[in-house]
């Protein structure tokens, strides 16, 4: 920070602190003195402002993801970094919402490719993915070109994630993004 130049620490804190005296003094309300029709208007209401949260918090973990925050504190990517900072009971619905980082830009064929095929399809993209001319092109137009997942990788990742993606969070991902 330069002489002179204000922290961002400050407001944010702040911000921060203003938020969770908010939440405080929703959590003291005696709500028995609502009437049906006031209970209802404070739900709605309370709602629309829970759904905002994730947009903060999106943009938090792309600022995280763009700075390369994951690589300085030696994570292997940002889904894995925060899947240490999180809360435990957090990383299933963490782990759809971060999907398409942690598989990058798949290529996908339909069901039931015979497997020699399969093998062939799988052994191209790996040689494309690690051609220095296709590095040089994919990073000239901003396309992933680090350290590509192979066939194996992937099949293995989406298994998993489609094995822990309960109806509970599946459900509490679509409340992230519902609109308010």
């Amino acid at each position: 920070m330069f002489d002179g130049e204000e922290s961002i620490t400050a407001p944010v804190a702040a911000t921060l602190a203003q938020l969770s005296a908010a939440l405080d003094t929703l959590t003291t309300l005696d709500l028995t003195r609502l009437s049906r029709d006031e209970l209802l208007e404070l739900l709605r209401d309370f709602e629309v402002q829970r759904r905002r949260l994730p947009v903060v918090d999106h943009a938090l973990i792309a600022e995280l993801n763009q700075r390369g925050t994951a690589g300085e504190m030696g994570a292997r990517d940002t889904h894995t970094l925060l899947r240490d900072v999180l809360p435990r009971s957090e990383v299933p619905v963490l782990n759809l919402v971060m999907a398409l980082e942690s598989f990058g830009l798949p290529v996908v064929g339909p069901a039931g490719i015979p497997p020699a095929r399969l093998a062939v399809l799988r052994s191209a993209f790996m040689a494309m993915c690690n051609d220095k001319q296709y590095q040089d092109d994919a990073r000239r137009v901003d396309l992933p070109a680090g350290a590509p997942l192979d066939g194996a990788q992937v099949t293995a990742m989406m298994g998993e994630l489609k094995a822990s993606a309960t109806p509970d969070i599946v459900a509490a991902y679509k409340r992230l993004g519902a609109p308010a």
